[in-house]
């Protein structure tokens, strides 16, 4: 999973590159505008020119996205062991020449939409910083400088902070966007297909993202999510409380494997952080994933640790590694078991390291929703 993670991150890099040079090619433009403006108020060209100045390089943004969108598509395809669908190859020339497949289509069409929304932004902020230069009985010069303040590279307009947005927020979207609608694309009756939710598991997790990580669902059904119905992370459709500066990431699996996380060296640690357990075959190699959602209900998988966990987890006194009782809940009963000694595995008991408790953010209540377009309203700090 670390490898998924870190081509997202990757991804989100690339992306704030291309955001970088949009806006600061709109500050440059936006300044010269104003160097040579007599009449900023009357023209009133800062309120239609800079939204245009930004929309006008957004198809730039949207390549760069799809090029995203298509290493994401060829990777969870990977990942089920299902060949791309035919038309998915060089999203960035079919964006250009107008034969995007369908699902892609639709993306865009969000995805411009919400780019036009930054734009729009930038106009109104601009109508308000005139409007109070205006009563405030500014000067030509002065109504200058103050729009060059807001529209600078370095102001909080143009600024790193809503380019880390934009950058966040749209690279997280393309790649779970693309995973999701592949996922759909190639899951049928031979080849049934789940999806997994995964946070980056640390202190900046939205409580509620913390709540559904490592929850599985079938292609097409939804996670619930702070009660909200969502496909994927970074899903246009949820409350941007719940998208802005998202870091998690959707993972596909083939039913029959879907939590068989042996070859994962964190599986321990991704069960834990669940709170409704993943579909394991470790308990029962029967369970598959159900439409009527059973398959989140009630699982357990119990963990016999290796001998380097079994020394690290050691207690004197204890009994042997090889002796230990499993307590499996299931479904509201406890099942005691005696796990068979195993040589290799047995050994007294010396040790123990102290759990360190998780620390747990939950998510600020503010009174406006936040918005991709203003860096000033969504939670920075959550993702």
């Amino acid at each position: 999973m670390a490898e998924l993670e870190e081509r997202l991150a990757a991804a989100e890099q690339d992306i704030a590159r291309t955001v970088a040079d949009v806006l600061r090619e709109v500050a440059t433009e936006f300044g010269q505008e104003l160097a040579v403006a007599d009449e900023i108020v009357a023209a009133r060209f800062s309120v239609s020119r800079i939204a245009r100045m930004f929309t006008s390089r957004m198809p730039r943004i949207v390549r760069r996205l799809l090029r995203v969108s298509e290493e994401a598509a060829t990777t969870a395809a990977d990942s089920v062991d299902a060949p791309l669908p035919a038309g998915w190859d060089d999203l960035p020339g079919r964006y250009d020449d107008g034969t995007l497949p369908e699902p892609f289509r639709a993306y865009v069409e969000t995805t411009e939409h919400l780019l036009r929304a930054v734009g729009d932004r930038l106009a109104d902020v601009a109508t308000a910083e005139l409007s109070e230069g205006v009563q405030a009985g500014e000067t030509i010069d002065q109504l200058r400088a103050r729009l060059r303040t807001a529209f600078d590279r370095e102001g909080a307009q143009l600024g790193d902070t809503r380019e880390k947005r934009i950058a966040r927020t749209e690279a997280g979207r393309a790649w779970n966007t693309a995973t999701l609608v592949t996922g759909r694309a190639v899951t049928g009756p031979e080849r049934p297909i789940v999806k997994q939710w995964i946070t980056r598991r640390d202190d900046r997790v939205r409580e509620s993202h913390e709540d559904v990580n490592g929850q599985i669902r079938l292609v097409d059904e939804p996670f619930t999510v702070a009660g909200v119905a969502m496909d994927c992370p970074h899903d246009p459709a949820a409350p941007a409380a719940q998208v802005v500066n998202c870091r998690c990431v959707l993972a596909l699996y083939p039913e029959i494997r879907s939590a068989a996380f042996d070859s994962q060296p964190s599986s321990a640690a991704r069960i834990f952080e669940s709170t409704e357990p993943p579909v394991t075959t470790a308990i029962r190699p029967d369970l598959q994933a159900a439409a009527d959602g059973s398959h989140t209900q009630g699982a357990m998988i119990a963990l016999i640790p290796s001998e380097d966990d079994a020394q690290r987890l050691a207690l004197d006194g204890g009994e042997d590694a090889g002796e230990r009782d499993a307590v499996l809940p299931r479904r509201g009963r406890r099942l005691e078991r005696r796990v068979p000694r195993r040589p290799d595995r047995a050994g007294p008991v010396r040790r123990r390291r102290p759990r360190r408790p998780r620390p747990r953010q939950g998510l600020r209540r503010r009174p406006a929703r936040p918005s991709l377009a203003d860096p000033g309203t969504a939670e920075a700090g959550l993702s």
